[in-house]
């Protein structure tokens, strides 16, 4: 992840290629930062916030699955 000062520079370093949040689907304003997450096929472009709230669910899915998968080792041993 990238924290980008405006979209322009997250266009031309990242290759964005929208001025739409992936998350909440609102334009970005002129000077807003950006949140960059470049770990997929194509860039992804996010508010803070929503980047923040994006973060927040994928910690808490993998949480739940992370102690799932412990006690499945804890069984085998």
């Amino acid at each position: 992840m990238a924290y980008m000062l405006n979209l322009e520079d997250a266009k031309q370093t990242r290759g964005i290629d929208t001025d739409v949040c992936f998350c909440c689907d609102r334009h970005f304003a002129k000077n807003q930062p950006v949140v960059v997450y470049d770990g997929a096929k194509r860039p992804i472009a996010m508010h803070p916030s929503c980047a923040n709230a994006m973060a927040q669910r994928l910690i808490t899915d993998t949480w739940v699955k992370r102690r799932e998968w412990q006690d499945e080792l804890i069984n085998l041993k």
